[in-house]
């Protein structure tokens, strides 16, 4: 959820090292790139776990869950 790859971070599948090596060096090799996916990373992560952005969800998932209990009634 967290990570959204070729975006803010680098998804790959576990035990797939090869994949893995390949993405820590071109992290370690293009500041560009790395800079792009922190500032990114972080963006996100302040949108999700901020207390304005977990508070919009709560909102959200209680509003949902309220016009569900009165559709059933």
């Amino acid at each position: 959820e967290l990570i959204e790859d070729g975006r803010s971070g680098t998804v790959t599948i576990p035990g797939d090292s090869a994949t893995v090596a390949a993405a820590m060096l071109r992290y370690a090799t293009d500041a560009q790139y790395r800079r792009a996916h922190g500032q990114a990373a972080r963006a996100r992560a302040e949108e999700l776990f901020s207390l304005s952005g977990m508070m919009t969800r709560y909102r959200e998932l209680y509003s949902r869950h309220s016009a569900q209990a009165m559709e059933t009634g």
